[in-house]
């Protein structure tokens, strides 16, 4: 399981230092909410034709509990997981990540996460009431062992500004 670093700089979005003795899950939780909590990016047909050489066409980004087969549970402190869902042009599924977001500073202007199963990673950062996803040079999204997408392979689709939008939006597809 690929886990990716979390720096940060207070700054950015004027937040301090956890207090000592709070848990990352908290500190994390600052920026990404609780879990149900999404963020959504739709691109309009526009923006597409303006971009041809861009894949994605939807992505939403929502906080989950860890799951195990009992159902869901709590993540493991200073941890926040993710679940990435990407459409891309023509494709007929989803394309899907988990993505695991160390809490290993004390603020929360820049996450670094991780893809499971080895899938790289991306930056998150605040962008006005949204944020901004930043794939690194591997950023894995895939159907299964079907169809997948590279997010860091190419420019067009490598940032993402994402906006805050109701939990029912991630959860409809």
């Amino acid at each position: 399981m690929a886990y990716g670093l979390v720096s940060l700089a207070a700054v950015a979005l004027g937040f301090v230092a956890a207090p000592s003795g709070s848990s990352g899950e908290d500190v994390l939780s600052r920026h990404f909410g609780r879990p149900g909590d999404c963020w959504l990016r739709a691109y309009d047909a526009e923006h597409l034709s303006r971009n041809p050489a861009q894949r994605v066409t939807r992505f939403d980004l929502a906080r989950t509990y860890g799951q195990t087969e009992a159902g869901p549970e709590p993540n493991p402190p200073g941890e926040v997981h993710l679940a990435l869902r990407a459409r891309t042009r023509g494709g007929t599924a989803p394309l899907t990540g988990l993505g695991i977001c160390l809490e290993e500073s004390a603020t929360v202007a820049e996450a670094r996460c991780g893809i499971e199963s080895d899938g790289g990673g991306f930056r998150l950062q605040p962008s006005g009431q949204g944020l901004r996803l930043t794939a690194d040079a591997r950023a894995i999204l895939s159907f299964g062992d079907g169809p997948s997408i590279d997010l860091g392979q190419r420019l067009e689709d490598r940032v993402i500004e994402l906006a805050r939008a109701p939990a029912s939006v991630c959860a409809d597809q």
